[in-house]
């Protein structure tokens, strides 16, 4: 994304605070426009002019050993809702 002009940043559970908290502003101010994060991080962000949220991977329940993982609907939705502003 970057190499085509993005300015992107990174949010993740390695970020140390101080860290995360300037990457964070730098994307709540507008100087990075698309933020990549980890489903931790996603669930938590609550930002009014977030129009656009893709998930890279649906999350999903993993069952008893050897079962085949089923989709978490009320995590996607709780991670798109909120990180999507939803209804609006």
């Amino acid at each position: 994304m970057t190499s085509d002009g993005h300015t992107v940043s990174v949010l993740h559970g390695a970020n140390d605070p101080a860290e995360r908290d300037r990457i964070f502003n730098d994307y709540r101010t507008g100087r990075s426009k698309v933020l990549i994060t980890t489903n931790v991080f996603a669930r938590g962000i609550d930002i009014m002019d977030v129009n656009l949220v893709i998930n890279y991977a649906l999350p999903v329940v993993y069952g008893e050993r050897g079962a085949e993982p089923k989709a978490d609907f009320e995590t996607y939705l709780h991670r798109v809702g909120r990180t999507g502003r939803f209804g609006r």
